[in-house]
This record gives structure tokens, C-alpha cells and sequence, in this order.
């Protein structure tokens, strides 16, 4: 009874439990960042700016800094380097927890880590939702980042959440697709997530959400403790902590090569991610395009509910056809044009048409890490993807200080040009992808010829030695 019970629970699909985190965070996420807005907007006067679209680009009260007499470009300003720091505060604090984390999952197991990512995310809601509910001043803020960013942040969890898909599938296709649909379930959830939150946003009721998002997060953390999915007998020795950066060290050379590019391909991409999505908003509240918040948010929901659908359908048919480089080449094209049609937006229709030209930019994700999952043992897995998430936040620090800097400054001249700078970046991962395709395609085509000729030799030697000992008898 016993053994069928664990069976059972660990036949429970992570899509529930990626779920209910996602939506957590996608509610934290924004809340956070529309309330940082508010908070500036009121000090220079301006109320309800969330609400009125026409109050976030038009100027109310004259102030002069600069000589720049335009109250909206001082609380875009004001507004982007307050939520630039308090992102730097999560990324920088959170590289060493996510740098142990999936090796730690590996010792240890998925469950007992995966408890301390929820409590984190825990205490930071309990930490936002006093902010809100007493009026404290917004660096009250800082204490919940740190918090958060000591359990490992979203990026944690998910290294978590990777390990254990690796301890029930094997590598290959199978991986791949099922990493791109547990991605998906993610993104589709947070496009749901993303389209209701405009409505609780714009009336301004911060609270609400928050206390839905400790109900869930309470629930979160009882299913993972219980259910969430891992290998039945986890390493019981910790070996060395520098296990997620020793695996690229210890492998031979050409391994090494692969792993290095891919992981660079997948950085440089990643920080294009960060950038967009962090100022994505604040481009899109100023002119000439004068968004509201509500407006800001069915976007980003319908963007990423089209991408993951039509991501999830078409990358199982290629993987059917072709490689995983050759859709990770696809989807970096789909990413620097989408970046480059975005950059350029003066009115809804080309925001909107950004949404159908980057249909195939989430692609790349799953599609690399499911080619670093395959250049490592399958009691590695959780320290490549710690040492992914753990460098991904190292990267999204820099991306968040450069491209915070370089929408400050361009932003009354020209505001798009931090998304066409993410497209030069692209540009270059594409070429790091046409050369990772060339060494997994001679690797497979080399592999194959190695199998052939392997087939060969026994069939030879069976006929031989059939022959033979027809000839004894």
C-alpha cells in the first residue's frame, strides 16, 4: 500500500504546480510594479495615472529638471530607476541560492528545496501586502525582494520544477517536447494571469490580488512537499558545492565547446527577455502611443497566449522533421524581427503585429535547455539547470542596469532604441546558433555512422561464428 501510494504521487504532473506558482508570481510581478508607478506619480501630482492613459503622457504641472518641462518623462524616469533597483536587488542576491539550488534538489531532493522556494515567495507576498495596506513608504519593498531572492525567486523554483521532468523522462525529443509544454503551461498561465490583473490594477486595488496570492502560494507549497515529482533514491552525499559550474569544467573539450555556446546563446537571448519585459510598459504608457494599464496587460496576455499555443503545436511537429537547433534558429529570427517591428511601434497596429512576427521567439528556451540537458549525465541535471538559472540572474542584474540607463536616457528622444539594441544582440546568438547546429548535426550524423558500422561488425561476427559452429556439427 505503501509503495503504490508513492507510485501515485509521483504520477502527479508538474503542470499543477507550475500553475499555481505562476500565477502567484505573475499577480506579484505586476502589483508591485503598477503600485512603484503609482506611488511616483502621485509625489508630482498626478492621481489615478494607472486609470487615465491621457494623465501618463500629457503634462499636468509644469516642473522643470534639465530644462525638460514634462512631468511624464521625470516619472518614467523616476519610475524606471525605482523598479530598475529593486530588480537588481532580487537578481544580484539570488545568484548564489539559485547557483545551489538544483544541485542541492540533487542531494537532497526536489521536494525539501522546492519548500523552501514557496516559503520565500510566502514571506514576500506577507511583505507586499503590508506595504500596500498601511501606506509604508516603498523601500519596505527591498526587505521582500531580499527575502525572496535568498529562496531562490521564480528562477529557483523552476530549476527545481526542470529536475524533476529529467528524473521521470529521458533525454532526447521526449525531454525537449515535455520541457516546451511544462514552459508553455507556464506561459499560458501567465497570459491568463496577466489578462485579469489589468482589471484589478486599474481599479487600483492592490490588495486583493495579494491575498489570493497567499492563498495559493499556501496550497503551492503543500502539493510540491507531497507530490511533486523526483527520483526515488536521491544522492545522499554532498560532493562539492561548485558541482553546477564543475560539469563544464570536467567535460573533454568538445563537450565543453557545446555547452559553453549554448549557454552563452542562451544568456545573450535571456537579457533581451529581461529588457523587453521590464520597460515594455513604461514604452507603451508614453506617446505616442498613450496606453492605460489594462490596455498594457491584454497585450502582454494576448502575446504570450498566441506564442505559447502556436510554439507548443509547431514545435511537436518540427521535432517530428528536424532538430532542436535547427527551431532555435527559427526562433531567434522570429525574436530580432519582432524586436525590430516593436522598436519602431507608433500605433496599436504595429504593436500588435510585433505579437504574430515573434510567434516563434519562446521556442528558444526549451529548445536550450534541452540541448544542455543532453550533454550531461542524468545525475547532472539539476546542476546544469541551477548553473543556467543561477548565470541567467547574473545576466538579467546587467540587463536591468544597461537597458534601465539606456531607456532613461533615450527615452525623450527616442524611446524605442533599447529594443532595437536587444535586436543587434540577437543578431549576434544567431550566428552562435548556426555554428551549435553544425557541431550537433556532425555529432548525430558521426553517432549514426558509429551505430551502422557497430551493426555491421556484430552481424558479421554472428554469421561467422553461426558458420563455425555449423561446420563443428
Amino acid at each position: 500500500m505503501v509503495a503504490l501510494s508513492s507510485t501515485t504521487l509521483n504520477c502527479v504532473p508538474v503542470e499543477i504546480i507550475v500553475i499555481l506558482h505562476t500565477i502567484s508570481v505573475m499577480i506579484l510581478i505586476p502589483v508591485q510594479s503598477y503600485y512603484v508607478i503609482d506611488k511616483t506619480a502621485k509625489q508630482h501630482n498626478q492621481v489615478h495615472i494607472l486609470k487615465d492613459s491621457e494623465s501618463a503622457c500629457h503634462v499636468s504641472n509644469a516642473t522643470n529638471i534639465n530644462h525638460i518641462n514634462d512631468s511624464s518623462v521625470i516619472i518614467q524616469k523616476e519610475a524606471a530607476e525605482n523598479l530598475m533597483h529593486l530588480s537588481l536587488c532580487v537578481t544580484i542576491v539570488s545568484v548564489i541560492p539559485i547557483f545551489l539550488f538544483g544541485y542541492l534538489s540533487d542531494v537532497y531532493g526536489r521536494r525539501q528545496m522546492w519548500t523552501v522556494c514557496a516559503c520565500g515567495t510566502l514571506a514576500k507576498e506577507i511583505i507586499l501586502l503590508l506595504t500596500v495596506v498601511l501606506e509604508l513608504p516603498t523601500w519596505v519593498l527591498y526587505f521582500g525582494q531580499v527575502i525572496f531572492a535568498l529562496t531562490g525567486t521564480y528562477s529557483g523554483a523552476m530549476v527545481i520544477i526542470f529536475g524533476s521532468i529529467a528524473d521521470t523522462t529521458t533525454e532526447g525529443k521526449d525531454r525537449s517536447f515535455r520541457i516546451t509544454v511544462v514552459q508553455g503551461t507556464g506561459m499560458l498561465t501567465a497570459a491568463v494571469t496577466t489578462f485579469g490583473m489589468g482589471f484589478w490594477i486599474l481599479e487600483e486595488a492592490f490588495r486583493y490580488p495579494i491575498i489570493m496570492t497567499l492563498f495559493l502560494t499556501t496550497i503551492n507549497l503543500v502539493l510540491g512537499l507531497l507530490m511533486l515529482p523526483q527520483k526515488k533514491q536521491p544522492a545522499t552525499k554532498l560532493k562539492t558545492v561548485l558541482a553546477p559550474f564543475k560539469i563544464y569544467i570536467d567535460a573533454n573539450s568538445e563537450r565543453r565547446r557545446k555547452m559553453f555556446l549554448c549557454l552563452a546563446v542562451f544568456l545573450l537571448l535571456s537579457s533581451c527577455l529581461v529588457g523587453k519585459l521590464g520597460y515594455q510598459k513604461l514604452f507603451l504608457m508614453r506617446n505616442p502611443l498613450c496606453w492605460n494599464v489594462l490596455h498594457v496587460q491584454i497585450l502582454r496576455a494576448v502575446q504570450t497566449l498566441f506564442n505559447t499555443i502556436f510554439v507548443i503545436g509547431v514545435v511537436r511537429l518540427l521535432l517530428r522533421i528536424t532538430s532542436e537547433s535547427i527551431i532555435l534558429i527559427v526562433g531567434i529570427i522570429s525574436t530580432v524581427s519582432y524586436l525590430i517591428v516593436f522598436g519602431f511601434s507608433i500605433n496599436d497596429l504595429m504593436v500588435y503585429s510585433h505579437v504574430i512576427v515573434g510567434c516563434m521567439s519562446i521556442a528558444v528556451f526549451p529548445m536550450l535547455r534541452a540541448t544542455l540537458s543532453k550533454l550531461v549525465s542524468s545525475d547532472e541535471q539539476g546542476s546544469v539547470f541551477a548553473s543556467m538559472a543561477c548565470l541567467d540572474e547574473l545576466v538579467a542584474a546587467f540587463a536591468h542596469l544597461t537597458y534601465g540607463k539606456l531607456y532613461t536616457f533615450s527615452v525623450a528622444r527616442f524611446p524605442g532604441l533599447i529594443f532595437l539594441v536587444m535586436a543587434g544582440v540577437s543578431i549576434i546568438t544567431l550566428f552562435g546558433a548556426i555554428v551549435l547546429h553544425g557541431w550537433m548535426h556532425k555529432d548525430h550524423k558521426d553517432t549514426k555512422e558509429s551505430v551502422i558500422e557497430l551493426s555491421y561488425i556484430k552481424s558479421s561476427s554472428f554469421s561467422r561464428d553461426t558458420t563455425e559452429t555449423g561446420n563443428a556439427i
